[in-house]
């Protein structure tokens, strides 16, 4: 699996750290309230280490289903991955209530509703951190319709199918009301992931790594 340094690792999280910020301030929008997330944790993992990283999201009465909430995107040939939205799914179904408001007393299949908000909030997300990424880049980046699935934490893993290489960038956000832990992951084999890192190097100003 591909190494990253300790200077790329802070270079992507200050990355992340953007465009995590300009996310969260659009969802605060859509949610009504204040919304602050942490800086983001970047680590590089191998299918193994993922595994061990989803075991840990907490369990809510004795529950373990996440839900998922993943687009494709991707830079013509340069840069390819799968970006995907973790968080538990009482987590989730407390911040669509708070989305819908009123609406999630008015109607009869709520589920239909949630299944559409939750979607909403990947796209919201999602894409805002995409797009900070992209302007950083100078590429445009095609994304797919977000898809919304749930599964237990020991059946992720495989319903992921991650390559070689897993970037991983944790968060916590605070809501007024509650706290929701989640994790954002990007799903892309070595190729893209040494465009990645090789595009934030320049951006960062870094110049080109050592040979070893």
């Amino acid at each position: 699996m591909m190494n990253i340094s300790e200077i790329e690792r802070d270079a992507l999280a200050e990355a992340f750290n953007v465009a995590l910020g300009a996310a969260s301030a659009s969802f605060a929008d859509v949610v009504q309230t204040e919304v602050q997330m942490s800086v983001p944790r970047v680590e590089l993992l191998s299918r193994e280490q993922l595994n061990a990283r989803l075991c840990e999201l907490p369990a809510e009465a004795g529950q373990r289903r996440i839900v998922t909430i993943a687009q494709d995107f991707a830079a013509g040939q340069q840069i390819q991955t799968d970006a995907v939205l973790l968080m538990p799914q009482q987590a989730c179904l407390d911040v669509v209530r708070r989305m819908l408001g009123e609406h999630a007393q008015a109607v009869q299949d709520i589920s239909e509703l949630e299944q559409d908000a939750l979607a909403e909030i990947g796209n919201i997300i999602i894409n805002s951190c995409m797009g900070t990424l992209a302007d950083m880049l100078g590429m445009e980046f095609q994304g797919s319709l977000p898809q919304v699935d749930s599964a237990d934490v020991e059946q992720l893993v495989d319903q992921l199918h991650p390559g070689n290489a897993t970037l991983l960038a944790e968060i916590s956000m605070t809501l007024k009301a509650s706290n929701v832990s989640g994790m954002v992951l990007f799903l892309m084999n070595v190729p893209s992931l040494e465009q990645l890192v090789r595009h934030m190097r320049v951006y960062f100003g870094l110049g080109e790594p050592a040979v070893a």
